[in-house]
């Protein structure tokens, strides 16, 4: 499904009830009208099997006319939650769908095929090697549109400015500072991508993708304009890779306090690539944690019960190896505890840290250097996780056990490249399950 106007820059979409037990929702879009009836109904098939996956019953999809799709389903179903299946459907980077018809579709940056591509497609060419229609694709200004999106998915760093920063705490961090915060993993991306350099950046690096804000809030030689452009760290510097952004940092954070749980399970989930929700079988009983006076205790506390240590073993050393850094992103050597007296009256009160935590296997990590060390050793593990949210990208869907040899296929492709980003999307479109759905 084409996620970007069309040629007549018409997209709409309409959630609505019909009645009282079911609810109804289309898409109208010029760009379908450009499409041939093979890919509208590959695309359809993929939403069909995400709504399924939510466990809503019976769906109904139907094209209706040459540019609108239209969804039906049981009341209880959420209208949005409808909306959101569709549009990220919608946002494949690359769906190439040969067939015998040679009907192909490739949408970098959520657009049509140009004449170029269905030309490869319809000659064979584009089954034999995608190689050269990719690199002409990712070389193309659209590519923009997948490194903006795939970013904001990936990273969510469209959150990073939900909230604060409160000025009565962080009196020298500025709206147009956090801005900068939330565009720095779609730069370090984007990096990475068009100079063809490996993704162990994004674990560590000794450079920062910064602009002028950036460079002035982390210390850093200045930089002139909006601009991000590469800077080399100094060699005291932790920071360096997606753990150690500002952003990240304090997407994991609220107004005032760090969240070691929240940071721990961004990387298990976005680094590794982990489900951590706990299963379905296991009853979670909240421990009792009266008595406790640090969010250190209490979370040791969750640690003490085994349902509740299945994720908290691997979560909260990852997280509690951050809280050197505070919900700003910026170093601290304790805590600052913010009790609210009055609108304008705060009460501040100083704590020690205690990071130190060992991670399931034994390894200790207690800062930010020792949690990159700890990330860096386990490269494949990072490395594969990144493939997974790039296949899922591209797939429209959840990657499930089935998808490890495709995995595996493009994390070795990738080795004899110094596993480089640009290699890892080129192994992705050439593998034959890329075709397949």
């Amino acid at each position: 499904l084409a996620g970007a106007p069309g040629p007549s820059g018409q997209v709409e979409r309409t959630a609505s009830r019909v009645g009282s037990d079911r609810v109804r929702f289309a898409y109208t879009d010029a760009a379908l009208a450009g499409m041939g009836s093979t890919a509208v109904d590959q695309s359809i098939e993929v939403v069909r099997r995400r709504i399924d996956s939510l466990g809503t019953r019976e769906p109904s999809i139907t094209r209706q006319g040459a540019d609108r799709i239209v969804v039906q389903a049981p009341g209880e179903s959420d209208p949005r939650k409808l909306e959101e299946v569709i549009g990220q459907t919608a946002q494949l980077t690359f769906q190439m769908v040969d067939t015998e018809n040679s009907v192909t579709e490739a949408q970098a940056g959520r657009v049509p095929p140009d004449a170029e591509l269905l030309t490869a497609a319809k000659s064979g060419a584009l089954g034999k090697d995608s190689s050269v229609q990719v690199e002409r694709m990712l070389k193309d200004a659209k590519a923009d549109r997948f490194i903006d999106d795939f970013t904001r998915q990936w990273l969510q760093r469209d959150k990073v400015d939900d909230f604060g920063p409160d000025v009565r705490v962080f009196k020298n961090v500025r709206r147009m500072t956090v801005d900068s915060m939330g565009r720095e993993g779609r730069e370090l991306f984007r990096h990475l991508l068009e100079n063809d350099l490996s993704m162990e950046h994004f674990i560590d690096s000794d450079f920062v993708m910064v602009n002028d804000r950036l460079a002035r809030f982390y210390g850093l030689p200045a930089v002139k304009g909006d601009t991000f452009v590469p800077v080399k760290l100094p060699k005291d510097s932790e920071r360096g890779g997606l753990v150690a952004q500002a952003g990240f940092l304090k997407l994991t954070s609220t107004d005032f306090a760090t969240s070691p749980i929240h940071r721990g399970a961004w990387i298990l989930k976005n680094l590794y690539n982990e489900h951590i929700e706990p299963p379905a079988d296991v009853v979670i009983n909240e421990p009792d944690i009266r008595g406790t006076t640090t969010i250190r205790e209490a979370i040791l506390k969750h640690q003490e019960l085994e349902s509740c240590a299945r994720c908290h073993s691997k979560i909260d050393p990852l997280g509690f190896a951050l809280e050197y850094y505070d919900p700003v992103g910026r170093k601290r050597p304790e805590y600052r505890h913010v009790e609210v007296l009055s609108k304008k009256k705060l009460k501040f009160t100083k704590v020690p840290i205690e990071s130190a935590m060992k991670l399931p296997d034994g390894r200790e990590v207690r800062d930010l250097p020792t949690l990159k060390a700890a990330l860096m050793a386990d490269k494949e593990l990072i490395l594969k996780g990144i493939i997974g949210k790039l296949i899922s990208y591209a797939h429209g869907r959840e990657v499930t056990r089935a998808d490890r040899p495709y995995i595996d296929a493009v994390f070795q492709a990738t080795q004899k490249q110094n596993h480089s980003l640009r290699t890892a999307i080129h192994a992705i479109v050439a593998h034959p399950e890329f075709g397949r759905k």
